[in-house]
């Protein structure tokens, strides 16, 4: 099941990071933590706090009892116009694609 959200919400969770915080909401209750989040994505924890509050209050994620939910499976995010924030995160998934390249060894995930 998909869910086509709104290019504003887009907007408001274009930094690359967003979208993989949703994603790690499968993880067991003491991985998804802003210091483990922040390690693994290697960006801050602040940013991860900040992000995991905008999921919330976007009602993109939920907190249930101190675990994590993600509210919808596979949101899509879509616009009939160019959209400079979908330009955004696609620039920064490519960049980290590349970065991953470089820097990953063909043994890591």
């Amino acid at each position: 099941k998909t869910t086509d959200l709104s290019i504003d919400v887009f907007t408001a969770i274009s930094e690359w990071y967003h979208i993989p915080i949703l994603v790690m909401t499968d993880l067991p209750p003491e991985e998804f933590a802003p210091r483990r989040i922040a390690r693994r994505l290697g960006i801050t924890e602040v940013e991860v706090v900040s992000a995991i509050d905008r999921l919330e209050r976007l009602g993109l994620l939920e907190n249930l009892n101190g675990r994590y939910k993600r509210v919808h499976d596979n949101p899509i995010f879509s616009s009939q116009t160019a959209s400079q924030a979908l330009r955004h995160f696609h620039r920064q998934m490519l960049g980290r694609a590349i970065q991953s390249l470089e820097q990953q060894t063909p043994l890591q995930k």
